[in-house]
């Protein structure tokens, strides 16, 4: 067969000039209704192309036969779409039917990528267009493969980019009293506030992976922390499972008598494992370091099952929008610690602030949220998600 169509090439190249070949292609692509006459114009016009690459035919003339090869690829795309729709382009919610339209692609020997090329390129027309023009710009010849690929590119960046943007909106919505964020370092930041001045102090501090020595790290904050919590209130720090970290923290917490060390709370998550590790298991949960006294009021546990020290909930993901720096906290976890540990009106505390999750997480409970970060980049995302930035330090004037 392919040795009929090389000959085919071959003829029509030696008697026929470059419109008469097209024209014949044009009306075998026009009066095409079956997959299979689409495939086989498709197989021609491929050998042609290649002819034309391998004769070292002008650079425009290849690009023609590129252009024809993108056109039937967006026929076969329309065809597709027509016989096998995709459930959630025509509306269907039932997985049986979309799982059925693969079966049957896969039984007429069409694959997964063969029908996502051919679909993008036929339902992105305006993209289309531009793709193949910064493709010829760019000197290459323009191919379906690369035409697709280019286009799936800038539709996933779109929607990425409208997935943040949607988050974003959702974040900032319902805020009932702004957070205030602070650029500055967490010792000077926890220094201006009078002791036992916050209600909760929910944090998320840099690990053992972030700064050169965690222990000498976490005795420069935590003593000042634990000094600015009220006795009535509680802590909730975030800390990596590592055992010096572990260490870090178990030689400040242990030789302080103002709170009890409750049992470690436990995230896990199972969507962002990274590398698998050759000599131990894959770390998929962090620790919440716990501490409460004698004097601070119970927990709301009016949800039973939020009240299981293992919390399993997914980490936010790049791929959904939610995700705006690598150690970012689930909202729904930010949102539970707070509602379980504090009361409409309290001042929620972050040395830590980055993203801005806990205290936009307070604000949406009605708590107060101060925070600050060391980190611009950081405040600046923070903002975005409804804290204020500010610069006057008054930190006492709701306490």
């Amino acid at each position: 067969m392919e040795e009929e169509i090389k000959f085919e090439a071959d003829e029509a190249y030696g008697s026929k000039n470059q419109i008469e070949r097209f024209s014949e292609f044009d009306y075998e692509l026009a009066v095409a209704e079956t997959f299979e006459e689409i495939k086989s114009i498709e197989s021609k016009a491929a050998v042609l192309a290649e002819l034309a690459k391998r004769n070292k035919y002008g650079f425009d003339e290849q690009n023609e036969w590129g252009l024809f090869r993108v056109e039937i690829e967006a026929k076969k795309g329309k065809w597709l779409d027509e016989h096998f729709p995709n459930g959630a382009k025509k509306g269907f919610n039932n997985r049986e039917i979309v799982e059925s339209n693969k079966t049957t692609l896969q039984t007429e020997g069409i694959t997964k990528d063969e029908s996502s090329n051919a679909r993008v390129i036929n339902n992105e027309p305006e993209l289309r267009k531009q793709v193949i023009e910064a493709i010829i710009k760019s000197g290459k010849v323009v191919t379906p493969k690369i035409v697709g690929n280019e286009i799936k590119k800038i539709v996933k960046g779109q929607t990425l980019t409208d997935k943040k943007a949607e988050y974003i909106l959702q974040s900032s919505a319902n805020i009932l009293i702004k957070p205030d964020v602070f650029l500055m370092d967490c010792k000077d930041f926890l220094r201006t506030f009078e002791d036992d001045s916050a209600d909760l102090l929910l944090s998320d501090p840099p690990y053992m992976t972030d700064v050169p020595d965690i222990a000498k790290f976490t005795k420069s904050w935590l003593p000042i922390a634990i000094k600015k919590t009220k006795k009535t209130g509680r802590m909730l720090i975030f800390s990596g499972a590592y055992p010096k970290e572990m260490q870090a923290f178990l030689s400040v917490l242990s030789k302080q008598s103002k709170f009890i060390l409750a049992p470690l709370l436990i995230w896990s998550y199972k969507n962002t494992l990274g590398v698998t590790p050759k000599m131990h298991h894959i770390l998929n949960y962090q620790y919440i370091w716990h501490l409460y006294s004698k004097d601070s009021p119970e927990l709301d546990g009016s949800i039973t099952n939020d009240m299981f020290s293992v919390m399993e909930m997914n980490a936010p993901d790049g791929r959904l929008g939610n995700r705006f720096h690598t150690w970012q906290k689930p909202d729904e976890l930010a949102l539970r610690l707070i509602r379980q540990t504090s009361k409409e009106g309290d001042l929620v505390v972050d040395p830590f602030v980055c993203t801005g999750t806990f205290l936009i997480a307070a604000s949406k409970l009605g708590r107060i949220g101060k925070g600050c970060d060391n980190n611009k980049e950081n405040l600046d995302i923070a903002i975005k998600m409804g804290c204020q930035l500010k610069t006057k330090i008054n930190n006492n004037e709701n306490n």
